[in-house]
């Protein structure tokens, strides 16, 4: 598995998710990978985070970039956590629930963690995407590295069935939202590249514009354009 880049997109997940984290928080990132998420929450939000992975190296490195304490374990055998009940404010599952066996037994496993009025955000693949339908058209289900056919997806959702999962889990919906993400991998790259040239201001100017027509356009058929939905639910 890669390690996660935080993805500089401010429509991205990542950013989508960041900006409904309210400072000072204690948060808990389940299947933090390398704490790139975080990261950003401790050193631009002043949050205290915890979190779980299931790589042993990965979860060193996020302890080093300032992680309270890193849980080693697979998220697909687990039936409690050693955390006290009503401990965080936010729970983050950042394109996590699609790799479980079983994500409505996870989401019931964190409620009791989250305070009263806590909240939990996902960001979750768009199965029902144009892409994928035109892929399905002509017969065609390849799995992938990455993506809406990444190979270690066990469950595919639509908006439909996300919204079902989180109420069954006897979450309530405050918020949906939408992406339509580049790679993060290949757009962190672009950013990186520019950024020790003078280019890098007029390349923002150009890409953020575009970036924000593509999600306003995105967002006036979600249900087909949309890649992910960020599902911001409350305990």
């Amino acid at each position: 598995m890669e390690d996660l880049i935080l993805n500089p997109d401010p429509f991205g997940s990542h950013n989508q998710i960041i900006k409904r984290i309210t400072p000072n928080s204690i948060i808990l990132d389940v299947g933090c990978s390398n704490g790139a998420i975080g990261e950003f929450l401790i050193k631009n939000k002043k949050c205290r985070v915890y979190g779980v992975e299931l790589l042993k190296n990965s979860a060193n490195i996020a302890l080093k970039k300032g992680y309270a304490k890193v849980l080693i374990k697979n998220l697909n055998q687990i039936d409690n956590l050693p955390f006290p009940p009503k401990f965080f404010d936010f729970i983050i599952c950042a394109d996590v629930l699609e790799h479980l066996e079983n994500p409505l037994k996870m989401l019931k496993i964190l409620k009791p963690h989250l305070k009263k009025k806590g909240f939990i955000i996902a960001s979750i693949p768009n199965i029902a995407n144009w892409y994928s339908r035109l892929r399905l058209l002509f017969g065609n289900w390849e799995y992938g590295g990455a993506g809406l056919f990444d190979e270690t997806h066990l469950r595919f959702f639509n908006l439909k069935t996300a919204k079902q999962l989180f109420i069954a889990a006897d979450f309530k919906i405050n918020e949906i939202d939408y992406t339509s993400n580049l790679n993060p991998q290949t757009f962190a790259l672009i950013f990186e590249q520019q950024k020790s040239k003078s280019s890098y201001s007029a390349l923002k100017k150009k890409i953020i514009p575009l970036l924000k027509l593509r999600y306003n356009l995105m967002r006036i058929y979600p249900r087909l354009f949309a890649i992910q939905f960020i599902i911001k639910a409350q305990n």
